[in-house]
């Protein structure tokens, strides 16, 4: 019982992470774009 505990308390940490990191990497991307000009 308490180790499912545990690794749902991970897993949910870990999402938050993610989700997170995943906003930080959009953002420097679009920082990035707007900074150098895109030639196709």
């Amino acid at each position: 019982m308490r180790e499912i505990h545990e690794d749902s308390r991970v897993t949910v940490r870990k999402r938050k992470k993610s989700s997170e990191t995943h906003k930080d990497s959009k953002a420097a991307r679009e920082s990035k774009e707007s900074d150098i000009p895109i030639e196709d």
